[in-house]
């Protein structure tokens, strides 16, 4: 699905630059979104999870995927480089607090610790579109309780409106 978010996000920039689009019909969709977050890191073992707290304080998570203004999680990626998402198609105003937990982040690697990526996108698929970019080092990350928000670490913030 986050896949498909970026694929569809591609059919203006394509077409207005004279460009055929080939994807499937019935895999075009609207797909912009007022508020929209990426994660991915760089351990494949890793288990990062992508918590946001909305401006209302809800917590949207793993474990509570969508929330009562609209903003859902992708599914948890638990082997590999992710990614996770959080998108919100009409963001109440306020700001939306990244959180990541790192589950199985605190492996042993000869290269060091591991890093998350993080991508704030306002506007997303829309010519108004603006992004952020946060490289996180995992190091701070013991991965002891999946659900404790002691293990837990605030990371970004993406505030819509004014």
């Amino acid at each position: 699905m986050i896949a498909l978010m970026e694929a569809n996000a591609l059919v203006v920039p394509i077409k207005a630059a004279g460009g055929r689009w080939t994807l499937d019909k019935r895999l075009v969709g609207l797909t912009d979104t007022d508020a929209r977050i990426v994660i991915e890191w760089t351990a494949d073992d890793a288990d990062i999870d992508l918590w946001i707290d909305e401006p209302n304080g809800e917590r949207v998570m793993y474990s509570n995927k969508r929330s009562s203004a609209g903003g859902q999680i992708s599914n948890d990626m638990t082997d590999g480089y992710g990614p996770e998402e959080y998108a919100i198609r009409r963001a109440p105003a306020g700001p939306y607090r990244v959180r990541i937990n790192g589950y199985d982040a605190d492996r042993i690697n000869p290269n060091g610790p591991g890093h998350v990526l993080i991508r704030l996108q306002r506007n997303f698929a829309r010519a108004s579109e603006a992004q952020e970019l946060v490289d996180l080092d995992l190091s701070f990350q013991n991965g002891r309780d999946r659900d404790n928000e002691d293990d837990t670490k605030p990371v970004a913030t993406l505030r819509v409106g004014r």
